[in-house]
């Protein structure tokens, strides 16, 4: 059996397999919502590349969604180039987000402080496009991403799905400049130095608060109220760099 860094292929599916069961404990409403976070998963690695993802049926039973709208929804992530369908086999991860596509005309990797002052002059903003753009429909799936993440696990569960809720801030703008944001900021907290940083300060208590804000934060856009979205994404991303020294 293969082993890459101490790892077996074998370990690398069960995982895949566990992380995908993570997924679809909690039921979807849409094709949307799904779609979301497969590819959140997908971008942050917990669903590795080339791991066989589950069946349409499977994942219809367990989300309750048809297998129609399981099947737009794959079919949305393989045109993101996330995930090939082949036929008599199933359906692979096929790559996570690329560094070099996003970074490789940049001299140098963005460091934790520069992403946190690159996030909090930029992602404030998008308040007032979120608050005239975005669907209801987009908002809703946000609001039940939120509350699923209330069942993280651990520093890693909780890194990824703060990941997921404001990566699809950028896209429910439906803008492709803002959802290539997203895809770069994604990148950025891949690197090592955003890792560490995360693992060695996490904390419940200080999560709990995040995921206070992020509900607060959603329900204002759902109201429409970009004022106060606006002041709660420029006070949440505050805190997040003072509590890191940022």
């Amino acid at each position: 059996m293969a082993v890459e860094n101490g790892v077996t292929a074998g370990d690398a599916a069960d995982r895949a397999e566990e992380a995908m069961a993570r997924l679809l404990v909690q039921k979807a409403a849409t094709g949307r919502e799904l779609q979301q976070r497969l590819e959140a998963a997908i971008r942050s690695g917990d669903l590795p590349v080339g791991c066989r993802m589950f069946t349409e049926r499977r994942i219809a039973e367990e989300v309750g969604l048809s297998r129609a709208t399981v099947r737009s929804a794959l079919d949305n992530l393989e045109r993101a180039g996330l995930v090939s369908r082949q036929v008599g086999r199933g359906t692979f991860v096929a790559r996570a987000v690329r560094e070099g596509n996003l970074f490789g005309g940049l001299p140098v990797r963005p460091s934790p402080s520069q992403l946190m002052e690159f996030r909090s002059l930029v992602e404030p903003q998008l308040a007032d496009v979120l608050v005239l753009s975005a669907s209801d429909e987009a908002l809703d799936s946000i609001a039940r991403l939120v509350l699923n993440s209330r069942g993280a696990k651990d520093w890693r569960e909780t890194e990824a799905v703060d990941t997921a809720f404001h990566g699809a801030l950028c896209r429910a703008t439906g803008n492709p400049l803002f959802t290539a944001l997203a895809d770069l900021m994604t990148i950025a907290r891949q690197q090592p130095g955003w890792i560490h940083l995360k693992e060695s300060r996490f904390d419940w208590d200080r999560w709990h608060r995040y995921q206070s804000e992020h509900e607060a934060i959603i329900a204002a856009l759902q109201a429409r109220d970009a004022d106060l979205a606006r002041r709660l994404l420029r006070e949440h991303l505050s805190l997040i760099s003072l509590r890191f020294a940022l």
